[in-house]
């Protein structure tokens, strides 16, 4: 039972009072002396004087409370986008009266002009006693979809296209305290490791990719016990370092449960079983499925397996044949080199078909599909990556993608049919992770070990790996399962190029300037596209990873710019999926435009084998310590830019600076470099942390880092390169809105000298958010004990003060106590930690510690990563120590 909540009428001083505050399985000892007086007979030193700590928390827009009554039609909570509301439901409340018989305790309205995501988290434990759905209704109150899995801490739904919705919440049985959020997919962020299920993908449901740690606790289960831990059926037989694990699709709970009541009957009711309701629930038990896993202390890491998609866009126009090697002056390249067979580009995509402007380019690859009903070829994984169709047009009718993009790199040249290939020499290892819907998230990261030559899945390896990856596919969405692979195949020596995406103009759940992976992770190519006038494409993605433009066509009905009567697009090898006859046909997209950079860089190993990915990535920059020839032209203003990256690819040139990076001079000049250009600090958000680095030789001095406006903090002031740069914005006194700033970084070296990062931050106002009563700790930065605390509410404009503080270095923590168990800043509450420590002086009041506290999910592992980030916290007595204990709780006076 959940005993009554704390009144929420004003603050009250909280007595002081030692308290632990990390709840674990060992005791941490205080000094203890004879009573305080002195041996010696002298006076007694009188104690230091206590000083003080006053400040104001941020609760962003957004943070709201459940308002009663709110269970029918006319009554129904109006809900803002973006808002996180605390609620609670029990099955003995009123309710809205369904046509089934069920009852709705809790209504909200939502009215959107885009699809939203609502996501319902339960507080309590038992969650077959306390078991909470989810109902989304018409305006009105007609029900339209429904998420009811059983023994589950979430419930989650997306509402279709724009419009006005009920959002209801069923107590099935028992009663708990819940939150529930409403974002829209545009908002949601792209990265798996925050966001479980990525915005603009199609998710799998029942399948969880999961990273344990390589030094778990001592009482880590083996393999298959850690499977069935977590309910989980492990998809391979041999335990590997990331595995792809399965759910039961279906449930064995009751699909009945007695209802309690006060009366001596006991009645029962049922599940709503609205035709929705088992794919809802399978989503739903994936997420929370996910979200559990990474509460576990012996998990690196978990996400959801998602499906890729061939990044081309449909062929409805024309285009001239090959007028896009003119563009990057492939014939000047050729004069100096047309390729070697000794150097390997994979080509991870749809497979490749039997074409004989193809065949004398082909070595052996592999088939990674795992799903047959996707492969389409009768079963999974297998040595034979031949394209067996995708359907991407309809049922027969194949886009044979990966075959397009072969012959645009290294189609059979100077043979007197046909067309050209960029290289004319160079072998092509197909790979195949693409078919009927797409391909999955896991697959890739498989084929990308397997071209670099690293152990996979397949327990197969290439005779000799790949040179060059293309990869001429993505999704809105990344992960760190991906993010891995990519980090080991560069480590392998490989240059990875992906397409940066077609999505311009944006598209359901992946708004426009939405980054899109694997083009935008660290260490990969990022390809735009152009069109035939060298205008950014109508369809290409942009944003700040894009690193490079090359040639992607634009196929519009009835369009031939240059007058030739061929369509405007890419040519390059295909097969007509009617006919299954071979052929050549006009195609567009970054897709088209990716093979492009792979083929020139191809050509740039041909002369210069020991090239690198980062002597690539500097040569696009104008940044390679050994050559000042520029291998891009601005299409824009000067220096990068968000559509063409630093511009359209010159294949002349790079070959030129690939010879002179082989035999050139080494320069001592340092470079500077930052990891981003771009800060966005959100609502909730009060640190950012980034790195400078070094991308030359010798010593590379910071001399400077300053922020332009009073509310951006940024430390340290100066360093040598590499070093990580915080970045802390204080809103208090920011009016409500959204505020830029600008930080400088100004080093010793004269090329590339300074590094500015553009910073935004919103602010909400006082009061702007409400989360009811929040407790503010005060903690012994060494013993992690409570020492004073304070309770505050949005009468008080969550303003705290606590007068009587021993001089010393403090923790300063607030959250909610929901479910009113004595602990705060758990999955059901609000949370904050200030981000850096404060000193207490003698006799001296220490303000303005402001800082944000939200209705944010928390876990044990975030608040423990959160608490040893902190500067001057010994992280030894967290982690060492929580090895073989409980996670961190935080436990406020009673």
């Amino acid at each position: 039972m959940i005993r009554p909540p704390l009144s929420k009428k004003g603050p009250h001083m909280i007595r002081s009072i030692l308290w632990p505050f990390v709840v674990l399985s060992f005791l941490v000892s205080a000094g203890c002396g004879s009573g305080g007086g002195s041996s010696g007979g002298g006076p007694a030193v009188p104690p230091p004087l206590a000083g003080a700590a006053s400040g104001q928390l941020n609760v962003p827009p957004g943070n709201e409370l459940e308002i009663e009554p709110n269970d029918t039609v006319l009554q129904a909570q109006a809900a803002a986008l973006s808002s996180i509301v605390a609620g609670r439901a029990s099955e003995t409340d009123s309710g809205f009266q369904l046509p089934s018989g069920n009852r709705i305790q809790d209504l909200y309205r939502l009215t959107a002009s885009e699809q939203v995501r609502v996501v319902l988290t339960i507080a309590e434990d038992d969650r077959l006693a306390n078991d909470l759905d989810l109902f989304l209704l018409d305006s009105n109150g007609v029900v339209l979809q429904v998420s009811e899995a059983r023994n589950t801490g979430i419930e989650l739904l997306e509402t279709g296209a724009g419009g006005t919705y009920l959002i209801g919440i069923r107590a099935f049985a028992g009663s708990s305290v819940y939150t529930i959020s409403f974002r829209t997919l545009s908002s949601l962020p792209s990265d798996a490791g925050i966001e479980i299920f990525p915005p603009g993908v199609e998710i799998v449901p029942g399948e969880v990719v999961v990273k344990r740690k390589a030094a778990p606790t001592k009482q880590a289960p083996d393999s298959a016990a850690f499977a069935l831990k977590h309910g989980l059926t492990r998809s391979g037989q041999e335990p590997s370092e990331i595995e792809m694990m399965t759910l039961d699709p279906s449930e064995t709970a009751a699909e009945e449960l007695s209802r309690k009541s006060t009366g001596s009957s006991s009645l029962r009711q049922n599940k709503e079983r609205h035709p929705t309701s088992e794919q809802n629930g399978l989503r739903s038990r994936t997420y929370d499925s996910i979200r559990r896993l990474r509460l576990d202390p012996d998990v690196d890491y978990a996400h959801s397996n998602y499906r890729l998609k061939p990044r081309l866009i449909p062929n409805d126009t024309s285009y001239p044949i090959q007028w896009h090697y003119d563009q990057v002056f492939l014939a000047e390249a050729w004069d100096i080199t047309t390729g070697s067979d000794s150097i390997i580009v994979a080509v991870i995509d749809t497979g490749v078909v039997d074409h004989p402007d193809l065949q004398a380019r082909i070595i052996a690859g592999y088939d990674f599909i795992s799903d047959p009903a996707v492969a389409g070829d009768g079963n999974g994984r297998d040595p034979d990556p031949t394209d067996a169709g995708d359907d991407a047009s309809g049922p027969g009718r194949h886009s044979y993608h990966g075959t397009h993009v072969a012959g645009t790199i290294g189609a059979v040249t100077n043979n007197g049919v046909g067309v050209a290939g960029v290289t004319w020499q160079t072998k092509i290892m197909p790979l195949r992770v693409l078919g009927k819907g797409g391909g999955s998230s896991f697959d890739l990261a498989e084929a990308l070990k397997y071209a670099a030559g690293l152990p996979n899945i397949s327990g197969t390896l290439p005779p000799q790996r790949a040179h060059v990856i293309n990869m001429s596919l993505g999704a809105c969405a990344q992960n760190p399962t991906e993010r891995l692979a990519i980090e080991a195949a560069r480590s392998a020596g490989v240059i990875l190029v992906a397409a940066a995406g077609n999505n311009r103009a944006g598209e359901p759940g992946c708004p426009a300037g939405t980054l899109e992976y694997p083009a935008s992770y660290d260490g990969v190519v990022s390809v735009a596209a152009v069109d035939i006038l060298q205008n950014p494409a109508r369809y290409s993605s942009f944003g700040p990873r894009i690193d490079v433009a090359a040639p992607g066509g634009d196929l519009i009905s009835g369009t031939d710019v240059n007058g030739d009567g061929n369509p405007d697009g890419v040519l390059s090898t295909w097969r007509n999926s009617l006919t299954g006859q071979n052929g050549y046909a006009f195609a567009n997209g970054t897709s088209m435009a990716t093979p492009h950079v792979t083929g020139i860089v191809a050509l740039m190993l041909a002369v210069n084998p020991r090239l690198t990915a980062l002597d690539f990535k500097l040569l696009l920059a104008g940044t390679h310590q050994k050559t000042m020839r520029r291998i891009t032209r601005d299409l824009g203003p000067p220096a990068r830019d968000n559509d063409t990256g630093h511009g359209l690819l010159n294949a002349a040139q790079a070959v030129r600076a690939a010879l002179e990076v082989d035999g050139g001079p080494q320069s001592s000049a340092p470079i500077l470099t930052v990891s981003t250009s771009q800060l966005n600090f959100d609502t909730g958000l009060d640190v950012i942390t980034f790195s400078v680095n070094n991308a030359g030789s010798g010593t590379l001095f910071v001399n400077s880092v300053t922020g332009d406006v009073p509310w951006l903090i940024v430390t340290p002031p100066s360093g040598t390169a590499p070093f990580s740069l915080r970045a802390r914005v204080d809103r208090g006194g920011l009016p409500p809105g959204t505020h830029t700033g600008r930080i400088t970084i100004a080093s010793n070296t004269s090329q590339n000298p300074q590094a500015i990062v553009d910073v935004t931050v919103k602010a909400g106002g006082v009061g702007a958010g409400n989360v009811g009563s929040i407790f503010v700790l005060i903690l012994a930065a060494q013993t992690f004990t409570t020492l004073e605390a304070t309770e505050t509410s949005i009468g008080q404009d969550y303003g705290f003060a606590i007068p009587a503080i021993p001089p010393g270095s403090y923790i300063v923590v607030a959250g909610t106590d929901r479910d009113n168990n004595g602990f705060i800043c758990e999955e059901e509450d609000a949370c904050g930690i200030y981000p850096d420590l404060i000193t207490i002086t003698s006799g001296q009041n220490t303000p303005a510690i402001n800082f944000t506290v939200a209705n944010f999910v928390t876990s044990p592992a975030g608040l423990q990563t959160t608490l040893a980030g902190l500067s001057g916290v010994d992280v030894n007595r967290i982690f060492p120590l929580l090895e073989n204990s409980k996670p961190v709780r935080l436990q406020r006076p009673r």
